[in-house]
């Protein structure tokens, strides 16, 4: 009897065992199942959410805000995938605090007519690698004294005309470093830039270039400008480059290849200090 009663024992310890086993092991499913359904739901989420992302932008979103003087973002990161007139005509505006850049394409007139701005802190600009189009980005910023052009390195530039155009009181722009491979207009990019005394464009790549007219515009104070590295292959207009550049002393463009240019009006009009000028590559055959 003590055998068999063992037996029963056995038995059922055996059963108990297995349907513990059977119970972890729907346990275990149940919660591979609810885990697999989480991840789904968070990737859906994930995907909702940069659609939402990809469709926000900021485009004249401060636009002809005449009497505002300073706008501060929260340090919450707020992603936009275009700034394009974002403060156009915000006459009064002086300082502009914690701007997110990150993943911004489009900066075309972003600050265009801040004739008063005088400061830009930017606390994010993650542009590795991407396009970005500036043209007349910094456009009649008349106050601004700095622009740090530091955020904008590992960004390939596609347009960068009239980016600082009429920047009357900046000084110095340190802009040979940028990725300008694929930039096509660089026409009137320091047009107006009266105070500006010197720039470094030795590593300045304009191969893709086909419009530089009025690039140097009245740019009164420059005295010596080194553009031997300049390649104007594919550069089409030329009209007013150098125009008003009345204190321009040395100026070198032995590289350059005009054999594509259609347009040379004005090209040196009023350069009254110019000294010296090699133009033994220059070949007009298409100048019309």
């Amino acid at each position: 009897i003590e055998e068999k009663e063992s037996e029963i024992e056995q038995a059922i310890t055996f059963k108990q065992e297995q349907e513990n086993e059977f119970e972890e092991q729907l346990l275990e499913e149940t919660d591979k199942k609810e885990e697999k359904s989480n991840k789904q739901e968070k990737e859906k989420e994930q995907e909702q959410g940069q659609e939402i992302l990809d469709s926000l932008n900021g485009d004249e979103m401060f636009k002809d805000c005449t009497t505002i003087k300073k706008i501060t973002f929260s340090d919450q990161n707020i992603y936009l995938n275009s700034m394009s007139n974002m403060f156009d005509s915000c006459f009064s505006l002086q300082k502009v605090k914690n701007l997110n850049m990150q993943n911004v394409s489009n900066l075309n007139y972003t600050f265009f007519n801040c004739k008063n701005l005088n400061e830009i802190s930017i606390k994010n600009c993650a542009l590795i690698d991407m396009k970005i189009n500036t043209s007349f980005m910094f456009a009649n910023c008349h106050s601004m004294p700095v622009i740090n052009l530091n955020y904008f390195k590992g960004a390939k530039f596609v347009d960068m005309n009239s980016m600082f155009l009429n920047c009357k009181n900046i000084e110095y722009l340190s802009i040979d470093s940028l990725d300008t491979s694929l930039v096509t207009d660089m026409g009137s990019l320091f047009s107006g830039c009266f105070s500006l005394t010197s720039l470094e464009l030795n590593n300045f790549n304009t191969k893709k270039v086909s419009n530089m007219s009025s690039m140097f515009y009245k740019c009164n104070n420059l005295k010596n400008l080194n553009l031997s590295d300049f390649n104007t292959l594919n550069v089409k207009y030329m009209n007013s480059m150098f125009y008003g550049c009345n204190n321009l002393i040395y100026l070198d463009i032995t590289s350059f290849l005009v054999d594509s240019v259609e347009n040379m009006e004005k090209m040196f009009f009023s350069c009254e200090k110019l000294e010296e000028l090699q133009l033994s590559n220059f070949n007009t055959k298409n100048v019309y």
